[in-house]
C-alpha cells in the first residue's frame, strides 16, 4: 500500500519564553528543550495509526509540525509525496484535521456551517459538502441548527468538515473525548469505515488506550520526545501466546486444585475462592484437560489478557517528566 504520510527523522527544539530576550547563544543552547527527537514513522492509505504517549511526550508537537503550524528543526515530512516545506500548499491540501473540539456556529445549520468553511479553503463544491454530510450520516439533519446537535453529532460534523475537501490524510486529536460509551463505539466504527472503505489514512492521538487497541491498525508510543516503540495491534494479542499471563480457576475443590497445579507451576496462589497461576496461554487447554481427568470439576476460567495498556506501562513506566509545552518556539 502507498504511504500517505512520511515523517523522517524529525526533531523540534523549544525555547522557554523567559530566554527569548537573551542574546547569549551559549546560554540559550544550554536551556533549550528537545520536545521531539529523530522521530520517524509512516501511515499507509486505509490505515489507522495511533500516536500514544503521556502528557508532554511530544504528541501535539508532532501533529502541529505535520499540519504546518509549528516549524521543525530537523527532518522531513511528506504528505502524499509533497514535502511540507517545499510544497506546503499541496501537502496541506491533502490533510483534514480535527484538533480539540470542532468549532461550529450554533445558530447556523450544518450545511451552512460547512459552506462557510468551504469558502475559506476555496476548493470545495456544494456536492462535496453534501457527500461529506452523507458519509458521516448527517444528511437528514443537514438543515437543523448545530445548537440542537448532541456531542456525538457535533464530532461527526467536525469530521465532515475535515473530509469535505477529500483529503488523503485525516488527523484526529482525541476524537472520542467527552463522548458517552455508546457514542464512543459509534465513533470507532465510523472512523474504521472512513479508513477502510474510503481508503483514507487516519492518524489519531488519544490517551484512551483500550479504545486505541480496538480502533487502530498500528500504534507508535512516544516518550520524552522519542518514538520508543511501533507495533501493529494484532501482534499485541500474540504476546499472550508466548509469555506468561495470570489465569484463575474456579473449581469444585480449591485446595485439591491448588495442590494439583502447584506440582506443575511455581507461581500459584489462592484468593477469593479461586486458584491463580502464572502460565502461558497455550498451556491452558492441557492443564484444564489434566484437571478434569483427575476428577476436578471446573466452573470457570479467567485469563488476564495482555493489552496495549500493559505494553504502554512496561515501556513508559511512571516517568512524568514533561517536555515541550506552551513555550514559544524557535
Amino acid at each position: 500500500m502507498k504511504s500517505i504520510l512520511k515523517v523522517e527523522n524529525v526533531s523540534k527544539i523549544y525555547v522557554p519564553t523567559s530566554l527569548k530576550a537573551s542574546f547569549n547563544k551559549e546560554y540559550k543552547e544550554q536551556k533549550t528543550i528537545v520536545a521531539v527527537k529523530n522521530v520517524s514513522f509512516d501511515i499507509k492509505e486505509g490505515e489507522i495509526y495511533g500516536l500514544l504517549g503521556p502528557n508532554g511526550a511530544g504528541k501535539s508537537t508532532i501533529i502541529k509540525m505535520i499540519l504546518g503550524l509549528v516549524r521543525k528543526n530537523e527532518g522531513r515530512i511528506f504528505v502524499d509525496g509533497y514535502d511540507i516545506d517545499n510544497d506546503k500548499e499541496k501537502a496541506l491540501a491533502n490533510i483534514g484535521a480535527i484538533i480539540e473540539s470542532p468549532s461550529m456556529f450554533k445558530n447556523m445549520n450544518a450545511i451552512d456551517n460547512l459552506r462557510y468553511f468551504a469558502t475559506l479553503s476555496g476548493n470545495v463544491s456544494d456536492s462535496n459538502i453534501k457527500s461529506a454530510l452523507d458519509t458521516v450520516g448527517l444528511m437528514d439533519r443537514a438543515y437543523d441548527k448545530v445548537g440542537t446537535y448532541s456531542l456525538g453529532m457535533k464530532q461527526r460534523l467536525g469530521i465532515a468538515q475535515a473530509i469535505m475537501a477529500s483529503p488523503k490524510l485525516l488527523v484526529l486529536d482525541e476524537p472520542t473525548n467527552g463522548l458517552d460509551p455508546e457514542w464512543i463505539i459509534n465513533m470507532r466504527e465510523f472512523i474504521k469505515k472512513l479508513a477502510h472503505d474510503h481508503n483514507i489514512a487516519v492518524m489519531i492521538s488519544s490517551h484512551i488506550l483500550a479504545e486505541m487497541q480496538e480502533l487502530c491498525d498500528r500504534v507508535g508510543i512516544i516518550h520524552n520526545g522519542v518514538l520508543i516503540k511501533q507495533t501493529d495491534v494484532e501482534s499485541i494479542g500474540k504476546l499472550n501466546e508466548n509469555s506468561t499471563t495470570l489465569v484463575s480457576y474456579a473449581t469444585s475443590d480449591i485446595e485439591r486444585t491448588y495442590k494439583f497445579v502447584a506440582e506443575l507451576y511455581s507461581k500459584v496462589t489462592i484468593n477469593k475462592g479461586k486458584v491463580f497461576v502464572e502460565m502461558t496461554e497455550r498451556d491452558i487447554p492441557s492443564l484444564t484437560r489434566q484437571m478434569v481427568l483427575d476428577g476436578i470439576d471446573i466452573y470457570g476460567i479467567d485469563v488476564k489478557k495482555k493489552t496495549l495498556e500493559d505494553l504502554f506501562k512496561s515501556l513508559v513506566l511512571n516517568d512524568n517528566n514533561s517536555v515541550g509545552g506552551d513555550d514559544n518556539v524557535i
